[in-house]
């Protein structure tokens, strides 16, 4: 930031008494880290939203901001912005934006760590909260979700977040829950029958967000959501192992209930019967490597 000072572009204010004298947060930091998410849209300049925070618990406040790069001075502001620049203190850091809101957030994913988010609803309106962090000299990037976070909600159902700009929408694919253990519980993307939402906890490793890797996922069912139509009859298996006891099913309208990610899911069947299939870049390996198309009706394959 030009015209930065010797404390690196922080304000003067909140400061301690001495070096004896232990910090305690107060005010906005303070509500992050009881796990309150609050979110600046204070506009500096058209295409800026600046905000003040003490990013890394000195006792001084960070000079931040989140700037549009694709801003043209002459048209009109956009309601979302596209590359951008985010800045704390004296360092920055550019990224690249398809529709970033323009809103700071602060988050503490462990009551002891402030961590900046910005959220950007993808190419096509996939979720995407990107993190980072400031160590007093440095901003860092700290990881992802793929959930809107402003949408965060504890496990009773309360929200976690009491103010935005612009209210988010709280679809299944984009509201983020906070867990008891402190991970975020929210739906990604998990490409291996079809396009499939998966439910995924994200924890924190220290230095940055990270999804857990569990051997299988719960996938999102609702209604009439998600089914697709078998064509002809499959062998699946009861475990992610074609050495497994097989079971037949039958033509019939099918959905994914659970998949690891990689290559297995678990299908459920309109008649109860449910069961493990392999695939491998969308072949169907136990059926000679034929296309996944050619044996389901109605897959969701989105870009």
């Amino acid at each position: 930031m030009d015209g930065a000072d010797s404390t690196g572009g922080k304000s003067s204010t909140g400061n301690p008494d001495s070096e004896q004298t232990a910090w305690v947060p107060e005010g906005e930091e303070k509500q992050i880290l009881e796990g309150v998410l609050l979110v600046a849209w204070d506009r500096a300049a058209a295409g800026k939203v600046t905000w003040e925070l003490d990013l890394n618990l000195d006792g001084t406040k960070e000079e931040i901001s989140l700037e549009n790069l694709d801003f043209i001075p002459e048209g009109d502001e956009p309601e979302t912005f596209g590359d951008c620049r985010i800045q704390a203190g004296d360092s920055a850091l550019e990224f690249y934006g398809d529709s970033v809101v323009p809103e700071l957030m602060g988050f503490s994913p462990d009551g002891k760590t402030i961590l900046l988010a910005v959220y950007d609803n993808g190419p096509s309106g996939d979720p995407w909260t990107c993190f980072f962090r400031y160590d007093g000299n440095t901003l860092r990037e700290a990881g992802g979700l793929s959930g809107d976070l402003r949408t965060l909600t504890g496990e009773s159902g309360e929200s976690l977040s009491p103010s935005s700009a612009q209210e988010p929408e709280r679809t299944s694919s984009a509201v983020v829950y906070r867990q008891s253990d402190g991970s975020l519980r929210t739906s990604f993307r998990a490409d291996v029958l079809q396009t499939q939402l998966a439910w995924g906890y994200w924890i924190w490793n220290g230095e940055s967000l990270e999804l857990r890797q569990d051997e299988e996922y719960e996938c999102l069912t609702s209604g009439e959501e998600g089914w697709f139509t078998l064509l002809e009859p499959l062998t699946i298996y009861d475990t992610k192992s074609e050495t497994g006891t097989g079971v037949v099913m039958n033509p019939q309208k099918v959905r994914c209930i659970r998949t690891d990610g990689q290559n297995w899911v678990c299908l459920e069947a309109e008649d109860g019967t449910a069961g493990w299939l392999y695939v491998e870049k969308g072949m169907l390996p136990s059926m000679g490597d034929r296309d996944a198309d050619e044996l389901f009706e109605g897959l969701n394959h989105a870009d």
